[in-house]
């Protein structure tokens, strides 16, 4: 059975799209120290869970799957695409025009992405969680652990 297209965008949507947008920005400029126009958009061109990023000379765009317009698929689009932005501006030397990302959680999806955070198949590049990067490797919870660790000969087998 084939699915119905999705709905043209609309006006929450579009609304949404700037939130996104707007975040985005504010978070990779905060990351890598240097402020890059984004655009975002939908796609049937690629399956639902996945983002396409396209270089352009003036800014780079995002396009997710055709049908990820719900609250919680716009979530996931605004928490997962700050890694994929991250790889992406960093294969910047490479000379990489466009890039597939898989944003689900399990792997279990279709996809054409060829980095994922969760997957069984072979030949995909896992990404970190996007916790990892906005706190910079859990750095806090590193400097943590080193403060409160205790001395190896101190511990016990029990």
């Amino acid at each position: 059975m084939k699915r119905r297209p999705p709905a043209p965008p609309g006006e929450a949507w579009r609304r949404e799209r700037a939130r996104i947008c707007a975040a985005l920005t504010e978070e990779l400029t905060e990351l890598s120290g240097r402020r890059r126009m984004l655009a975002v958009g939908r796609t049937d061109e690629v399956s639902d869970l996945d983002l396409r990023i396209t270089r352009k000379p003036d800014c780079l765009v995002l396009h997710s799957g055709a049908y990820m317009a719900s609250p919680h698929s716009l979530s996931v689009l605004r928490d997962r695409s700050l890694t994929a932005l991250w790889w992406f501006i960093h294969a910047d030397e490479g000379g990489v025009e466009q890039a597939v990302f898989n944003l689900s959680d399990g792997g279990d999806q279709l996809s054409l992405g060829d980095f994922a955070f969760s997957s069984h198949e072979p030949g995909v590049t896992l990404l970190p969680d996007p916790y990892f990067l906005k706190t910079r490797a859990y750095a806090e919870l590193a400097e943590f652990a080193r403060g409160a660790a205790r001395a190896w000969k101190d511990r016990s087998a029990r």
